[in-house]
This record gives structure tokens, C-alpha cells and sequence, in this order.
């Protein structure tokens, strides 16, 4: 079930209720508060596009632990900046054209974000860096990433 958000602190408290209803032991609950610290940098720049989003016509919404972001400028984004993707993921924050994209993208994306949380803020340097090389190599820098091929292993789209 995914409900309207509008401030981080409700993120985080909605992410707390749902690990404390899922059975989450203490100490579970300890590494999930630390995946969600060591990724906060790529959460916070993916956080700024939700209030320019709302500005802009679009909405946001609280699913599964992350914030989704989608329509407005974030559609924008996604189409004209990075060259027509359905969704991306930033952290904890997952920008989608519309909702329909996100609902279709949704698993994928959330391996992304169980990644941001082993990589911190490493992993957007990692993922480009896995990107130059398969370039490199000869091979597609989307489709050949590192990253990508775990997340198209677990669900592909």
C-alpha cells in the first residue's frame, strides 16, 4: 500500500513502522538505519528533485522503503537528460516518468537501492566507473554494468 509523503522525516518514519510490523529483529533494524545513513548522499541529491517535482505537476509517494518521484520535471529529467529511460534510482529516492512506469520498473529499482545501501556514496562512482570500462571493452555500458546485470538478474524489466 503506498500513501502520499511530504516531508523526509515521514520517509523515515514510515520506513521505521514497516520494518518494526515486518519482524525485523533489532539488530536488522540497526543494519537497515545504517544502509539508509551510508547511502544518505545519493538520497539527498535524488531528494532534491521532489519539491521541484511537486512544483512542476508532479507527485511523490512513499513504496517499499524509498521515496518515488514522478511526473514534472522528474519526467523531464529522465527523458531529455537521460536519453529516455523509464526510471532511475538516487540513493533512496526512485525518479520514474509516471506512475505506471515505476509500478512496471519497481523491483528492478529496488535492487538498485539495496546496492546504494552496500555502496554508500561510492556507488555512483563505481557505476560510472563499470560503465567506462565495458565501453572500453567493446561492450554496452548500460547492459554490461556491473550493477545492471544484478539488477536485470533479479528482475529483469
Amino acid at each position: 500500500m503506498s500513501e502520499t509523503i511530504t516531508s523526509p522525516g515521514e520517509v523515515a518514519a514510515q520506513s521505521a513502522q514497516g520494518a518494526a510490523r515486518s519482524g525485523m529483529s533489532a539488530a536488522q533494524m540497526a543494519l537497515r538505519a545504517m544502509g539508509y545513513s551510508w547511502a544518505l548522499p545519493n538520497s539527498s541529491l535524488g531528494a532534491m528533485f521532489a519539491p521541484i517535482a511537486l512544483i512542476s505537476g508532479g507527485q511523490i509517494r512513499f513504496e517499499r522503503g524509498a521515496l518515488e518521484v514522478h511526473g514534472g520535471v522528474a519526467k523531464w529529467f529522465l527523458e531529455k537528460v537521460c536519453g529516455g529511460v523509464c526510471a532511475m534510482t538516487l540513493g533512496h529516492v526512485i525518479l520514474g516518468v509516471d506512475r505506471a512506469a515505476l509500478d512496471h520498473c519497481r523491483n528492478h529499482e529496488h535492487v538498485h537501492v539495496e546496492q546504494y545501501m552496500r555502496w554508500g556514496p561510492f556507488f555512483l562512482p563505481m557505476y560510472g566507473l563499470s560503465s567506462w570500462l565495458c565501453q572500453r571493452r567493446g561492450k554496452n555500458p548500460y547492459l554490461d554494468n556491473y550493477f545492471e546485470i544484478e539488477a536485470y538478474g533479479k528482475f529483469p524489466v
